[in-house]
């Protein structure tokens, strides 16, 4: 976006009055794979190293940065990753600090569908 254009929105009624600060506070998704990989490593890998089982209740984007760090998925793998709101994905630990199967399993078979249908309604 050029300057030009962010100057326009900046104008608009919603962003209008607010402090430059809150405008910039955004975070893309390496930030959240950043923000996650540490969560991965050092609280959920040790617990399931210890025999315990863990689930992670998150929104769509820290889900997405999660299962890309423990998928190992490529950039074009993660803009093709959709993943239906509610549907619980089951991973497994192999032991050896891996997980698998590569992309989760959904607990619903109809997930798979829904998945489908938010990539036809322009991913996530």
């Amino acid at each position: 976006m050029s300057i030009r254009a962010w100057l326009a929105l900046r104008r608009t009624p919603a962003l209008r009055g607010l402090p430059w600060a809150a405008l910039r506070r955004t975070e893309t998704l390496s930030d959240v794979i950043r923000r996650v990989q540490p969560v991965l490593s050092h609280s959920i890998t040790p617990a399931l190293r210890d025999g315990q089982t863990v689930l992670v209740v998150a929104h769509g984007n820290s889900l997405r940065a999660l299962c890309a760090c423990m998928d190992g998925l490529t950039d074009g793998e993660l803009a093709d990753l959709n993943l239906p709101t509610g549907e619980p994905l089951i991973y497994r630990f192999d032991g050896d600090g891996g997980f698998c199967p590569r992309g989760g399993e959904y607990l619903h078979p109809a997930a798979r569908a829904a998945a489908a249908a938010v990539a036809a309604e322009g991913g996530t």
